[in-house]
């Protein structure tokens, strides 16, 4: 049997901007997407370790995609297409994957760097 202890908000170290999508049409009806600022939220980041990580040599370093977890409590109703998250330090992030953690009351969020 696992325990599990409830988060702390000391973990939660990283102040980041949620951004959502906004859709528009220009004058010739072609959509225009945009991301739009909303809410600072603290979380943790966290990297995403894979078996393979191990074995890639340091010439292949340049094209390996780092995957990081943003972990933060629940009360935003996070939604994968709609919604990116930005990180003053690193840039945008999109949302690969939303798992919400009913025990620890909190959210994780698996992302991938957006290339500008």
């Amino acid at each position: 049997m696992s325990v599990r202890t409830r988060a702390r908000a000391g973990t939660y170290n990283h102040l980041i901007t949620l951004l959502h999508q906004n859709v528009t049409q220009d004058e010739f009806g072609q959509e225009k997407r945009s991301w739009d600022e909303g809410q600072p939220i603290y979380a943790a980041k966290e990297a995403e370790y894979r078996p393979t990580d191990s074995f890639i040599a340091t010439s292949a370093a340049h094209h390996y995609e780092q995957r990081l977890w943003f972990r933060t409590r629940k009360g935003v109703a996070f939604h994968q297409t709609a919604m990116r998250l930005r990180d003053p330090e690193d840039g945008d992030y999109e949302i690969l994957a939303i798992e919400p953690d009913t025990v620890n009351r909190e959210v994780r969020l698996l992302c991938r760097l957006v290339k500008p």
